[in-house]
């Protein structure tokens, strides 16, 4: 039988997958149930293969999920915004620039 090594991971650190697909269901008076596929390894990739892992969180945990994921799509909002204000605000090229007197 082949041996299969487990890298152990320090505390405290956070290795990201990318997700595939997620499903999120509400239980009344539980919580909410959440199922996300993710890929771990490089071959799923392009076997189509996913990891899945499902939870059930208490309501005071989806709130505060639902807070962290609030503030991630307001800093994404504002780093759009200020892209496109830092695009206006461009100096024009002395080819289109106004000549002065």
């Amino acid at each position: 039988m082949p041996s299969t090594s487990v890298q152990e991971v320090p505390s405290g650190v956070i290795i990201a997958c990318p997700i595939s697909k997620f499903e999120v269901r509400h239980i009344a008076g539980v919580g909410v149930l959440m199922r996300i596929h993710y890929i771990e390894r490089a071959d799923q990739l392009e076997s189509g293969e996913r990891t899945t892992l499902q939870t059930l969180l208490a309501p005071e945990q989806a709130v505060e999920i639902e807070g962290a994921l609030k503030k991630s799509v307001q800093a994404l909002d504002f780093g759009k915004a200020l892209k496109k204000s830092l695009k206006a605000l461009k100096a024009p090229s002395p080819e289109t620039a106004p000549a002065l007197c």
